[in-house]
């Protein structure tokens, strides 16, 4: 199951308050069945995408569509759903939005696998990729090097942003200068009383 993301938000995680990306998409039939079996809870492989391209991430479907409240039906008004993704944010994509496809390979945890690699039982190809840390909900990965290249370039001050931090040091140094000889002054008046 191939979806293409037409557009990417950010949320906040109310649990830790970390950002993670969530993506919108238009589900088919089958990938409702598929989501629903699964709890909403599914592993995705995002291509194509300028900062967020992996395999085997985490992602949570939205189901407000099933979740009577009082605010307006996002799948009704839209007909497409939200990957909540676990994956820390990075920035919008600007050019390449991507797509995902749903990662139906088994995870096998390491410590199956070191031992069925003791009894020397020979494992697929498929189960011998994919397997996951015990200690690790998942295994997320960051940026890569060419990513937080452009991130650091995006990010650089520019000149009035630079003046500005260099007058709030200078205002601040001036604020202590004149507390300590405010203080000094009191010190002196005493004594000489």
């Amino acid at each position: 199951m191939k979806f293409e993301i037409f557009r990417w938000d950010v949320v906040q995680n109310p649990c830790n308050n970390c950002l993670r990306p969530i993506a919108y998409f238009v589900p088919s039939i089958e990938f409702l069945n598929y989501a629903q079996k699964n709890n909403q809870r599914i592993r995705v492989n995002i291509r194509d995408s300028e900062y967020y391209d992996c395999d085997g991430v985490f992602a949570t479907v939205d189901v407000s569509m099933l979740v009577p409240n009082c605010r307006p039906n996002f799948y009704d008004a839209t007909q497409s759903l939200i990957l909540y993704i676990d994956m820390p944010w990075v920035m919008y994509p600007r050019t390449k939005l991507g797509h995902f496809e749903v990662n139906t390979d088994v995870i096998v945890p390491k410590s199956v696998v070191q031992d069925l690699k003791k009894v020397d039982v020979e494992m697929p190809v498929q189960i011998q990729e994919n397997f996951e840390d015990d200690e690790t909900e998942s295994n997320v990965p960051g940026p890569t090097p060419a990513v937080m290249t452009q991130l650091i370039q995006d990010n650089s001050l520019n000149g009035l942003e630079i003046g500005l931090i260099v007058a709030v040091i200078v205002l601040f140094v001036l604020l202590i200068f004149g507390i300590v000889m405010c203080f000094k002054n009191n010190d002196k008046g005493r004594k000489n009383k």
